[in-house]
């Protein structure tokens, strides 16, 4: 798990050698054990890979970047390859040479037996950097998911990359113009879909893509499609999927356990987090460490789930309360992370825990991906019912009765506001963006500034096969919900505490399997169905019958309270950025009815509030 950097040009760089060691110095905290750097000028372009380590596996002997034993090929790469321990036999059995133990080397090794294709043998989380100098060429490369993520920028003769974007603005060519396309889809829906960013010249190499850089130009290629876009589900008994999913899971867990170095286990108490805490005590010969933070606030701390979980598996348990000005005290420190507006609230307490972990462990697993996999938000249930619920309903009898109803309802009732929109959008590809939404489009429009309104619709992945509204949904949530916003918190907020995380629910194996089961088999009538059977009898029955809560913060009363005079300087200063971009008479409105306690504007507020302080913080051309 690292940083890299580097670029590709036709024109050798006078001053490429320190402004290599400064540019990938930006990544410091990604790879606090190590750097290394790679130079040269070959044939008609100049490479250079800057590499800033974090020592998970190989210790001794895993730097980087690295060459391979002929020196033909040399890369720069962030990630893990869990199998690279299979991969590597089956490759010396083909006669191929290894001076290292490091699952670098057979990225290197396997790229020469297969090229390209290799990508689809890489069972991991990986982005990198590849030269080629037989074939005379730069691979660029990122996981299918979008575990690990991979910024590029256009620069005269060539293209800069880095993990992160705050090294590529500082390189010379790049700038730091604002990309106004996403404002408006900012404020919907609380993240950037890809392969899109804030700046107008960085974007995002997308899950699943590789690009070649030859003869002066980029080129990209598809390596991986969603399962769900490409295979149906299959005929089989519900003992059958449960026994091939629990094997599966296992397996996927047992190969993120590999590590020479220390590690944990990130433990909610929530249903995903402790079914992956038991397997892999299950699979640990010592007491593994897990790591839970939580809220002094009444409903918004899971600590004793966590501790029952961490107590039945015998673990070292550790816990970490997050007060209302820890938050406040890290809150501008996570978006300069992020290198973009915080998207979720709990961002923060997961920087803040991961720097804490960081002092004890290297390496944790946590649950990501369960929900969006294994149909665990109660949007995917419920989105079959709104399309019913449409057919009966007018859409001006939902607007001029039910919704004024639901609109006059308490502000506890946040859930049922949230289906009220979705009912009122009769627009399906909108109503995935509107199940997660900060604010409506239509408040959103009245908010934004006319030159800023573009087109918010949602992209699609390819579809060879008929789809449920389920797989729909889950498909767009895996495509854009996951790389672009959580995938991306867990890698900036942990890779910021010097710590890697790893997501057993996020392997290609397990979401090939998971398309071929029936819906009705994964995702059930509570969501998550196969994987409480899956756990049963190894996770107590409070785990498998608890609602799901989610990883909440008490944002809403902290709006109210302690960060109240912090919301309405950002906002309403005379030093405020966004009303170069936004309304801001509506931003007092909201600020307004938020404070009373009249409407609950949480969401919008915060999104809004982050959006103030990257602005601050980054400092683009408007």
């Amino acid at each position: 798990m690292c940083g890299i950097f580097g670029w590709i040009t036709q024109q050798p760089r006078k001053d490429g050698q320190p402004l290599l060691e400064r540019s990938t110095q930006g990544l410091q905290h990604r790879g606090p054990d190590g750097e290394g750097y790679f130079l040269e000028t070959f044939g008609d372009f100049e490479t250079a890979f800057g590499h800033r380590r974090l020592s998970i596996i190989d210790l001794s002997a895993g730097a980087q970047p690295m060459s391979s034993h002929d020196s033909a090929l040399t890369i720069t790469f962030n990630g893990e390859i869990y199998n690279y321990v299979e991969l590597r036999q089956e490759l010396v059995a083909k006669g191929h040479k290894f001076e290292t133990a490091s699952d670098t080397e057979v990225i290197l090794e396997a790229y020469r037996a297969w090229g390209t294709d290799c990508l689809k043998r890489l069972r991991g989380m990986f982005a990198f950097a590849l030269l080629d100098k037989t074939k005379r060429n730069v691979l660029l490369a990122r996981d299918a998911f979008g575990k690990k993520p991979l910024f590029l920028s256009k620069i005269p003769g060539g293209v800069v990359f880095s993990s992160e974007i705050g090294p590529l603005l500082e390189f010379p060519g790049v700038g730091r113009a604002i990309n106004h396309r996403v404002i408006s889809s900012y404020l919907v829906s609380r993240f950037v879909n890809g392969p899109e960013t804030f700046f107008e010249n960085v974007r995002k190499l997308q899950p699943g893509r590789f690009a070649i850089w030859a003869n002066g130009s980029l080129t990209e290629d598809v390596y991986f499609v969603a399962p769900f876009a490409t295979t149906r589900p299959e005929r089989m008994s519900f003992d059958e999927a449960v026994r091939a999913f629990g094997e599966c899971l296992d397996t996927s867990v047992k190969l993120r356990m590999r590590s020479d170095a220390a590690y944990g286990a990130y433990l909610s108490g929530g249903l995903d987090s402790s079914v992956i805490t038991t397997l892999m005590a299950k699979n640990s010969t010592n007491p593994i460490k897990t790591y839970a933070v939580g809220f002094k606030e009444r409903g918004y701390s899971e600590l004793p789930f966590a501790r029952e979980v961490a107590d039945a598996v015998g673990a070292h348990h550790h816990e970490l309360i997050v007060s209302g000005q820890d938050f406040a005290d890290n809150w501008e420190r996570a978006v300069q992370f992020r290198g973009a507006p915080i998207s979720q609230t709990s961002d923060i307490p997961i920087l803040i825990l991961s720097q804490w972990a960081g002092k004890s462990v290297k390496m944790v697993l946590t649950g990501e991906g369960a929900d969006e996999l294994l149909g665990g938000y109660p949007k995917y249930r419920a989105e079959a019912w709104v399309e019913r619920y449409q057919r009966i309903v007018p859409e001006w009898m939902h607007r001029a009765i039910v919704s004024k109803i639901i609109q006059a309802l308490p502000t506890q009732f946040g859930r049922v506001r949230v289906l009220d929109s979705a009912l009122a959008e009769r627009d399906s590809d909108l109503r995935k963006i509107g199940w997660f939404a900060s604010s409506s489009i239509q408040d959103t429009r009245m908010l934004t500034r006319p030159e800023f309104i573009y087109d918010l619709s949602v992209g699609t992945a390819p579809r060879s096969v008929p789809m449920s509204r389920s797989r729909q949904l889950r498909l767009y949530d895996q495509l854009y919900w996951l790389p672009d916003n959580l995938l991306e918190r867990g890698d900036r907020m942990m890779m910021a505490g010097g710590i890697e995380g790893r997501m057993p629910f996020m392997d290609t194996e397990l979401a090939g399997l998971i398309a071929r089961i029936p819906d009705g088999y994964v995702v059930g009538s509570h969501g998550k169905r196969i994987l409480r059977e899956a756990a049963r009898g190894q996770v107590s029955e409070t785990v498998l019958n608890r609602s799901k809560i989610g990883f909440s913060v008490p944002m809403g009363s902290w709006l109210r309270t302690t960060m109240r005079s912090l919301l309405f300087d950002l906002l309403t200063g005379t030093d405020s950025w966004v009303k170069h971009l936004l309304d801001g008479a509506e931003i007092e409105r909201l600020i307004r009815q938020h404070a009373a306690g009249t409407l609950d504007h949480e969401r919008i507020l915060w999104t809004i509030a982050n959006l103030e302080l990257f602005l601050r913080i980054y400092k683009p051309s408007l």
